[in-house]
């Protein structure tokens, strides 16, 4: 009942990176979420950063109904 979704592509001469994470289940869920690149990534709902590393976040907690959008622009 997890969804985590990647999309990238060149923007400006960048890469732009978007991790979704979406539980559309009843309950809370614990994953871990894969992630392309290591480094600074940007939590879009909450407007936080966080440092990614191993190329994933273990152990995270996804509330019911609800979701993570990180941002990344590479160079």
């Amino acid at each position: 009942d997890v969804v985590v979704y990647h999309r990238f592509g060149p923007v400006d001469g960048a890469v732009e990176r978007f991790i979704i994470v979406i539980n559309y289940s009843d309950f809370d869920q614990s994953i871990d979420i894969p992630f392309s690149i290591n480094g600074k990534w940007d939590h879009l709902l909450n407007e936080q950063s966080v440092t990614v590393e191993n190329f994933r976040m273990p152990n995270q907690r996804i509330n019911w109904n609800w979701g993570r959008i990180y941002f990344n622009k590479g160079q």
